[in-house]
C-alpha cells in the first residue's frame, strides 16, 4: 500500500523535471546544463553557451527550435544546429546579444551563410556575424594584416622561384 504514494512522488518529479528541461538556445556551460542524457550539447563556441543538437535534419528538432544549415554553399564545411525559433529579438536572449535573425539576415551582407530547412521564413535566436572592419584590434588593422599576408606570399613564391633555378 505505501507503493502508490511513492510512484506518484515518482510521476511528480519525473513530470517536474521535464518541465524544467533546458530549451534549445539557453545559456550553459557544460552539456549536462542542457540534457542530462545527452540528448542536447553545449556550444561553447557561443558567448555564454547555446544548448542545441547538432547534425539535425528538417523536422527534427524540438518543438521549441527549427533547423539550420550554416554555410549552405559550401557542402564540405556546411553543418547544420537545432536553433531556438522566435518572432522577434525580445525572444532571444537580447541581454547577451542575440537577435531573431531569419536567413537573410544572418553573416555578411549578400552571402548565403544560413539555410532554415524547416521553412525559409522561419527566424532563429543567434549572434549577428560582425563584420571585419567592426572587429577589435589588437594594435593591427585588417589592411595591415592582409598587406602582410600578400607580402609573406610573395616572399614565399620568390623563394620557390629561387628553389627551383
Amino acid at each position: 500500500m505505501k507503493l502508490a504514494p511513492l510512484a506518484l512522488a515518482a510521476a511528480l518529479c519525473a513530470v517536474g523535471l521535464a518541465a524544467c528541461q533546458p530549451q534549445i538556445g539557453d545559456a550553459c556551460k557544460t552539456g549536462l546544463d542542457c540534457s542530462a542524457t545527452a540528448a542536447r550539447l553545449c556550444d561553447r563556441t557561443q558567448p555564454h553557451g547555446y544548448c542545441t543538437v547538432p547534425a539535425c535534419e528538417k523536422g527534427t528538432c524540438p518543438k521549441e527550435a527549427v533547423c539550420v544549415l550554416f554555410r549552405p554553399t559550401e557542402p564540405r564545411l556546411s553543418a547544420s544546429y537545432c536553433m531556438y525559433q522566435c518572432d522577434n529579438s525580445t525572444d532571444c536572449r537580447d541581454d547577451q546579444d542575440y537577435w531573431c535573425l531569419g536567413e537573410d539576415d544572418f553573416g555578411r551582407p549578400g552571402e548565403m551563410e544560413a539555410r532554415v530547412l524547416d521553412g525559409s521564413k522561419k527566424r532563429f535566436c543567434a549572434r549577428r556575424a560582425l563584420p571585419l572592419e567592426t572587429l577589435p584590434d589588437a594594435g593591427v588593422d585588417a589592411a595591415m594584416l592582409m598587406s602582410m599576408d600578400d607580402a609573406a606570399m610573395s616572399d614565399a613564391a620568390m623563394s620557390d622561384a629561387a628553389m627551383a633555378n
